[in-house]
C-alpha cells in the first residue's frame, strides 16, 4: 500500500492576522511540483471544500506538493469578507506562494476553482508572476455575471419576507456609494464586488503558460454552454496553449447537499502531469 504523508494544518501570519493554510505533502523523498489551490467565492467554497481536499489528497499521492489556503475573510482566516480586497486577496496569493517555493523548492501550478480560478489567472497577469501552468475548474467567465447571480440571493430573500425590494439594481447603487451590503450572511465590501465585477475571461488570458481547463456536464455527449465556447474560440484566436475537457458529474458547488463529482477528479489526474512536465 503507498504510504500518504498525512496534511498539515497552519496559520500564515498576515498584516495584524492569519490565513489557514492546509498542506498536503507529495509522497515520495522531492515533490514533481507544488499546487496552490485558489477556492471559489461565498457559500460556493463551503460546498466544495471535500472535492478540493479529495484532489488534493490524489495530487500529493502522484507526487505534488499541494497547499490549500482560506483567503482574507474567508473560511477559517482572519477577518470578515466584508473586509477582504483584491488587494488583500493578491498578497494572500503571493505569500502562500512565497512559502511553497522557500519550503518546496519546486515550479508554482496555480489551481482554482470557478472565482478562484478566474482569480488564479487575474493575479498572475496582474502580479506579473507566472506558474508552469493552470489548473481550472469551471471559471467564472464574467464577474458581474457571477455577482449579480449572488446578489439575487438577497432579493430572492426579501420577497420571501414580503418585504419591498428594487432588486440588484438598488443593491448596486447602494454598493456603489461605498456602502457594504449584507447578502446570505455574507457582507459586501464594495472595492471587492468592483473588482469581481471587472473579471472577463477573455481578457486575461495566459500568454505562454498551459492551462488544463475542464468544465463538468452534467451528461455524456453535452457541450459546455455558448459562453464558454465563445470564450475558448477568443483564447484560440489569441494563441493560449490550453486543452478544453468537459467531465460528467454533478455542479458540486451549487448542489444542495455536499457532492462528489469522481469524473472530474480522474480528468485533473490525467491532465496534471502535462502542466508539472
Amino acid at each position: 500500500m503507498t504510504h500518504i504523508p498525512l496534511s498539515q494544518a497552519f496559520h500564515l501570519p498576515m498584516g495584524g492576522g492569519q490565513r489557514l493554510c492546509v498542506h498536503h505533502p507529495a509522497n515520495g523523498q522531492v515533490a514533481r511540483a507544488s499546487i496552490l489551490y485558489i477556492h471559489p467565492f461565498a457559500e460556493e467554497m463551503n460546498k466544495s471544500r471535500r472535492m478540493a481536499a479529495l484532489q488534493s489528497r490524489a495530487l500529493a499521492a502522484r507526487g505534488y506538493s499541494v497547499l490549500q489556503i482560506d483567503l482574507h475573510g474567508c473560511g477559517d482566516s482572519s477577518g470578515d469578507l466584508g473586509d477582504a480586497t483584491s488587494h488583500s486577496w493578491f498578497q494572500d496569493i503571493a505569500v502562500a506562494w512565497d512559502w511553497l517555493q522557500a519550503n518546496i523548492h519546486q515550479s508554482v501550478i496555480l489551481w482554482g476553482l470557478r472565482l478562484g480560478a478566474t482569480l488564479a489567472l487575474d493575479f498572475a497577469r496582474s502580479q506579473k508572476r507566472w506558474p508552469a501552468g493552470f489548473l481550472l475548474w469551471q471559471p467564472v467567465l464574467n464577474g458581474e455575471s457571477h455577482m449579480t447571480q449572488f446578489l439575487r440571493l438577497r432579493v430572492a430573500s426579501e420577497m420571501l419576507e414580503g418585504a419591498k425590494t428594487g432588486g440588484t439594481r438598488v443593491l448596486r447603487e447602494t454598493l456603489e456609494r461605498g456602502e457594504p451590503q449584507e447578502v446570505a450572511g455574507y457582507w459586501l465590501n464594495p472595492e471587492l464586488v468592483r473588482y469581481i465585477d471587472s473579471l472577463q475571461l477573455t481578457e486575461i488570458a495566459p500568454d505562454g503558460v498551459p492551462v488544463c481547463w475542464l468544465e463538468v456536464v452534467a451528461e455524456e455527449g453535452q457541450t459546455v454552454s455558448p459562453a464558454t465556447a465563445r470564450t475558448a474560440d477568443a483564447w484560440r484566436q489569441a494563441n493560449v496553449d490550453f486543452t478544453l475537457d468537459t467531465p460528467v458529474g454533478p455542479a458540486f458547488w451549487a448542489t444542495q447537499e455536499i457532492t462528489d463529482c469522481p469524473a472530474l477528479l480522474a480528468r485533473t489526474m490525467d491532465c496534471i502531469d502535462r502542466l508539472g512536465a
